[in-house]
Order: C-alpha cells, then sequence, then structure tokens
C-alpha cells in the first residue's frame, strides 16, 4: 500500500482469497470480517479513531489485537454495561419511581460504548480508547460541554466497576489522565448558554395557555418549584397556618441525602 501523506485515510478494501474486509495501517493489515458487513464496518471505525487519537499510530496492544494476537481473559465491555445498567436503575429510580435524567445519560453512554468495543474485555479500556470515543463524538459536531459530559460518564462507570473489583484500578487511573476539552482548544462546537427567558416573552406566551396552565408556569416563576413538583401539589402538603404558606413535597430528587425541601409560597 502506498504511503499515506497529508489528510487521506486508510481505506477499507475487499482480501479476495479470504472474502474478508482489510485494511492496512502501519505497514500492517488488520482483517476486520466479513467484506461489506456491519461488523467490519464497526471494527475498522474503531480502528482509525484509535489510530487517529494516537497521533497516526496504533498502540502496541491494539496492533498485536488485531494482528492475530491473543487477548486477556475477564468481564467484557457488553457484560459490564449490563451489570451497571442495572445497579443504575435502582439508583436513579427518582422521587416517584421514574427514571432519572442521569439514567438516561448513562444509557447514551452505554449505547456509545456497545456501538464501539461490546466485545472487548473491560480491563483493556484505557486512556487512548477513551480518546477514540471522544474523537468520534467530536465528528458528529455536538458540543464540547456535551463530549465533557459523556467522557465523565464513562469514568465514572468505570470507578464503580473499580469499586466492585470487576477491573482493576489502574483502569479507572487511566482514564482519569485524560484532560477535559478546553474551550479554543478544540474543533467541537461551544454551546450558547441558556439565560432566563425575558418577561415580555413570558407573558405573551401565557397569554396563549389554557388558565391552569398559565397559573401553573406563574408557580414556577415565583416560588422556583419543579415542573414535577407543581404537577404533584396537594392541599395537604401545604401548611398554611401563617401568612407565607409552605409547602413541603412528599417526595424530592435530594430526599436519599436526608435533606428537607419547604417553599415558601
Amino acid at each position: 500500500m502506498p504511503r499515506l501523506t497529508g489528510n487521506k485515510l486508510p481505506k477499507l478494501r475487499l482480501h479476495k482469497p479470504t472474502g474478508k474486509a482489510v485494511v492496512t495501517i502501519c505497514g500492517r493489515h488488520h482483517y476486520c470480517g466479513k467484506f461489506g458487513s456491519a461488523e467490519s464496518q464497526r471494527h475498522y471505525n474503531k480502528l482509525l479513531a484509535e489510530w487517529l487519537a494516537n497521533g497516526r499510530n496504533l498502540p502496541p496492544k491494539a496492533a498485536a489485537r488485531n494482528h492475530g494476537g491473543g487477548t486477556s481473559s475477564g468481564i467484557t465491555i457488553v457484560e459490564l454495561c449490563e451489570r451497571y445498567l442495572d445497579d443504575r436503575r435502582i439508583y436513579f429510580a427518582g422521587p416517584y419511581g421514574k427514571p432519572s435524567r442521569s439514567y438516561h445519560r448513562i444509557k447514551i453512554v452505554v449505547k456509545l460504548l456497545l456501538n464501539h468495543y461490546p466485545a472487548l474485555p473491560a480491563e483493556q479500556f484505557g486512556a487512548l480508547k477513551l480518546r477514540a470515543l471522544r474523537e468520534s463524538l467530536i465528528t458528529t459536531e455536538v458540543s464540547r460541554g456535551y463530549v465533557n459530559e459523556m467522557a465523565s460518564a464513562i469514568r465514572t462507570m468505570f470507578k464503580w466497576a473499580c469499586s466492585l473489583e470487576l477491573v482493576p484500578p489502574s483502569v479507572y487511573q487511566s482514564l482519569c489522565t485524560v484532560p477535559p476539552l478546553q474551550a479554543g482548544k478544540t474543533i467541537a462546537r461551544e454551546s450558547t448558554p441558556i439565560g432566563p427567558i425575558d418577561d415580555v416573552t413570558l407573558e405573551a406566551t401565557i397569554a396563549k395557555m389554557a388558565p391552569i396552565h398559565a397559573d401553573m408556569v406563574r408557580l414556577q416563576r415565583f416560588t422556583g418549584m419543579r415542573p414535577g413538583e407543581v404537577v404533584l401539589l396537594r392541599p395537604c402538603d401545604l401548611d398554611t397556618s401563617r401568612e407565607t404558606w409552605l409547602f413541603r413535597p412528599m417526595k424530592h430528587k435530594m430526599q436519599h441525602k436526608g435533606r428537607e425541601r419547604t417553599v415558601p409560597i
């Protein structure tokens, strides 16, 4: 294969004698499975991401693995993800039993890992693979903050795995060496800060609402109540014995930390 120059990328091609997809990287042939299959494309994307993240060089482990070297035994990424989801489903059940936003973010992280490294032993997921995953997110033109959030969630997952001795501590330590993307130091786009809505727009919107919905919006505006709290507000949750009414929700998101929540109305 001719030497790659500039921004050219190694291409996936058919190996006619075997019918497999093959790509030549760093002077070595890497076989990615049956040519034309989704698995071969996924394997190729993973190799390419690792190659780019490592400065157009494959790390020794990846080179040996894809050139016919063996892999170590242990729990795989897909097995780790299944156990993590089962554990977090209970932990992030939310005050009213429904999955919280944190749990849905974990599901996104799990999907990302399974799209790239489903059969990889979890103990082999290190800093370079985290960089490769981050690189794949940047190409989808998501914001820098979102990319950092996903990387942080992956580190949290492996921290949990270390606490159960599913992977050695060195795995989590390796992931912690990957710094977050910095503003102006990456091609990832910057998100626009979300500020408060202006009074004119708010009043114009309320004027178009049904009376009960308009009252709910006004109550949130003046008290800072969460949407779920407004919807589930009951007369028995109100202390009307004084001039300023006090609302004490039966359940709230910080309840598991032993905190009380009181909203003056």
